[in-house]
């Protein structure tokens, strides 16, 4: 089976593994994590928008 999207983590027998993120950070205070995309991640309408604060929000 094939998604039509990636996500950030990738889950495996090890645990989680980087797919779009690079790397992620748990912040319990605010029971948020935070995603470092991968540099070259692009969007449907294939715009880079690396200097673009991505949130849950849209």
């Amino acid at each position: 089976m094939s998604f039509i999207f990636d996500i950030p983590v990738w889950k495996d027998t090890d645990g989680f593994v980087p797919a779009l993120a690079e790397k992620w950070d748990y912040n319990r205070e605010d029971n948020t994590y935070t995603f470092n995309l991968r540099w070259d991640t692009t969007w449907h309408d294939m715009a880079i928008r690396r200097r673009s604060p991505l949130t849950s929000g849209g």
